[in-house]
């Protein structure tokens, strides 16, 4: 595109759903320490690995819901991240020597 040029770009945010199961004995004890990290407002970061990737992203609670009186606790946590992308857990490097004849 010859002389054409962006001037303005709007990227929406990005609303991560964390659905969860809680099972076992001590779900009481659980569910509070849950209820200390996961606050509406607070800001939180979010770690995400597979064998391939090992990355994080920032953002804000929405909403932590836990459903108390099912035979299964359960719930989900709501996530506004303002900065859409994941970024990874360690330092990436380029050196520039490599690529300088890229450019002109």
């Amino acid at each position: 595109m010859g002389g054409s040029y962006l001037n303005n770009a709007f990227i929406e945010k990005r609303n991560m759903v964390i659905h969860f199961e809680m099972r076992g004995v001590g779900l009481e004890a659980r569910r509070h320490q849950l209820y200390k990290v996961v606050k509406p407002s607070r800001y939180i970061k979010v770690y995400y690995a597979t064998a391939g990737i090992d990355v994080f992203a920032e953002g804000y609670v929405e909403t932590c819901e836990v459903n108390n009186f099912e035979m299964l606790t359960t719930g989900q946590i709501s996530i506004l991240c303002p900065d859409i992308y994941w970024y990874s857990t360690e330092s990436v490097m380029a050196y520039y020597s490599q690529i300088t004849g890229a450019f002109r």
